[in-house]
């Protein structure tokens, strides 16, 4: 958000995807060739496919403060990374994925199995996305 001058986040959940999209195409743009994804460094590589009502729901509980919960914050991360991934497809901005050790003792390999990506890999919304995975 600091890149892009924003200091808070937008009100409404539509406005926060448009400025993801507008991000996106703008660094696209300036020279931007590809999204890169560390998340096997943070989190599972599991991803649900939750709705947009569901992920809209959390950010308008949560647009002006509050912590959710870890279930509440992986339902939001997994929408985002799949509004994300469908715009790459769109952009046509290949998606890196690093899929194997990192550095540090808190990564988890059985965590990071790139089969655990297999349900967004076969989605046909992401047809038209190219995904290149780091460390497979």
């Amino acid at each position: 958000m600091q890149q892009e001058n924003v200091s808070k986040l937008p009100a409404s959940f539509a406005d926060y995807l448009k400025f993801i999209s507008q991000t996106l195409e703008e660094n696209s743009k300036r020279g931007g060739i590809a999204m890169k994804f560390e998340v096997a460094y943070f989190r599972p590589t599991t991803f649900s496919d939750p709705t947009r009502a569901q992920a809209e729901d959390l950010y308008a509980r949560y647009v002006t403060g509050g912590i959710p919960t870890e279930k509440e914050y992986r339902t939001f991360q997994d929408f985002i990374f799949r509004y994300l991934v469908q715009e790459g497809g769109r952009l046509h901005l290949p998606v890196h994925i690093h899929t194997a050790i990192g550095i540090g003792d808190y990564f988890n390999l059985s965590s990071s199995n790139i089969m655990n990506l297999e349900s967004v890999l076969r989605d046909q919304r992401y047809a038209s996305t190219t995904f290149v995975m780091i460390h497979a």
